[in-house]
C-alpha cells in the first residue's frame, strides 16, 4: 500500500512516529487501530442510549449521525 500526504503532512508523521520510536507505517497503523475502536465505542453508546440520556463527547457530530442512525433522541453534548 503506498499513501501520500502534503509535504508538511507527511513530515509531521514521521516526526510523531519517530518520537514514539516507531516507523510512519507503524505509527499510522497505530492510529487507524485507535481511530477504529473509538468508532466502535461510540457506536456501541448510540446503540445503547436511550430518550433523555445525556451523553457528552469530544465529538458531537459523529456521535449524533450515530444516534440518529440508531433511531434514538439522546442528548449529545459537546465538551472540549
Amino acid at each position: 500500500m503506498s499513501i501520500s500526504f502534503a509535504p508538511e503532512l507527511g513530515d509531521a508523521v514521521r516526526d510523531a512516529a519517530g518520537r514514539a520510536g516507531m516507523t510512519p507505517s507503524e505509527g499510522l497503523a497505530e492510529a487507524a487501530q485507535a481511530k477504529l475502536r473509538a468508532d466502535a465505542i461510540d457506536a456501541t453508546v448510540a446503540l445503547l442510549a436511550g430518550p433523555g440520556d445525556q451523553m457528552y463527547t469530544s465529538d458531537p457530530d459523529d456521535l449524533r449521525k450515530l444516534c440518529g442512525a440508531a433511531g434514538n433522541n439522546a442528548a449529545v453534548i459537546g465538551c472540549y
